[in-house]
Formats: C-alpha cells, sequence, structure tokens
C-alpha cells in the first residue's frame, strides 16, 4: 500500500478509518507524522475559545449585505433597460426600411398600368384603320349589323357572355398556368415599335 490520500488522512484525524488504513499508518513514519500533526491542529482549533462578535456585528453584517444586494440588482436593472432599448431601436430601423421598400414597390406597380395603356393607345392610334376593311364586303356587311345592335339587350337575351378572369384563371391546371405565364413574360419582354 502506497502513502494515504487525502480523505484516507481525514478519515485517520477523526478516528474513523479502517483497519488496514490503521495498520498502514502506524506502520509508515511518514503517514504516521502526517496524522498526528492534523490532530494536533484539530485539537489546538478545539482549545481556542472563539469571542462572541458584538451585537453591532449583526446589525453592520445585515446592512452590508443588503447595500451588496441592491447594488447588484441596480447595476442588472441599468443593464437590461439599455439591451431592450436597443432591440427596440433596431426593430423600428427595420420596419421603417420595410415601408419604404414596399412603397417604392407599390408606387412602381401602380405606374406600370398606366404606362401599358399610355403606350396600347399609341400603338393603336399609330396603326390607324385596318388596311383592306373598305373593300371588304362580308366585313361592311357586319359592321352594319352591329351597328344597329343594343348590347345592353343582347346580354339579357344570353347572345352575349360574360366571362369573368378569374374564374377563367382558376379553372386552368397548374401547367396551363405555367404556360400562360411564360407566353405572358414573352410578350412583355418584347420590344415595343
Amino acid at each position: 500500500m502506497g502513502h494515504l490520500s487525502p480523505h484516507q488522512l481525514t478519515d485517520c484525524t477523526e478516528g474513523v478509518e479502517t483497519e488496514s488504513v490503521r495498520s498502514h499508518w502506524l506502520s509508515c513514519a511518514a503517514c504516521r507524522v502526517q496524522v498526528e500533526h492534523s490532530r494536533a491542529a484539530i485539537a489546538a482549533a478545539r482549545n481556542v475559545d472563539v469571542p462572541e462578535p458584538s451585537p453591532l456585528f449583526w446589525d453592520h453584517f445585515s446592512t452590508r449585505v443588503r447595500q451588496a444586494v441592491q447594488s447588484e440588482a441596480s447595476r442588472c436593472a441599468n443593464r437590461a433597460w439599455w439591451v431592450p432599448a436597443r432591440l427596440v431601436w433596431a426593430g423600428s430601423m427595420a420596419l421603417v426600411l420595410l415601408a419604404v421598400w414596399i412603397g417604392f414597390r407599390v408606387d412602381w406597380s401602380a405606374e406600370r398600368p398606366a404606362q401599358v395603356r399610355t403606350l396600347s393607345a399609341e400603338r393603336l392610334e399609330s396603326l390607324g384603320e385596318p388596311s383592306g376593311t373598305s373593300d371588304d364586303p362580308a366585313l361592311s356587311f357586319v359592321a352594319d349589323l352591329a351597328s344597329d345592335l343594343d348590347w345592353d339587350a343582347a346580354s339579357e337575351a344570353g347572345l352575349t357572355t360574360h366571362v369573368d378572369m378569374e374564374d377563367m384563371l382558376s379553372q386552368l391546371s397548374d401547367g396551363e398556368r405555367r404556360v400562360l405565364h411564360e407566353l405572358l413574360k414573352g410578350e412583355l419582354a418584347r420590344p415595343r415599335t
């Protein structure tokens, strides 16, 4: 067996060691010296009279503890006030930037249909009359028939159909919507003359 561990040395000092540990420290000079020194230190500590503190000690001690707790709480409160304030500022700045970005997007998209209408009207004016319309007798006949037609009466009679674009789009399959999207994107990307 080697020398005693600190745990075994403490057990020997208190007198609660096992028989094998007791036989070791009795036979080992180094361990015996350590055990005797530890027992002497404990005996000396037991013989010292510990003076009772002054009655004012406990009042002063209580005051110091209370002040330490309050200073720690105020330090945490100051720090806690600062962190949420920064988060509020960061959040409000993010909201302002988002509102500005949305504002620009809405203004841009609101101007676009007016531009498209202007371009369409300009294209129609530049086209003028379709060529060869005055020479075609069938077209003249249809134009004469349509000129006397009351569109409200025709609609009530069921001769015309009101087609809602949203209803038509909702009936398209995903593949048909993709094809329509590509066609519209291609037409809008073409340069206008």
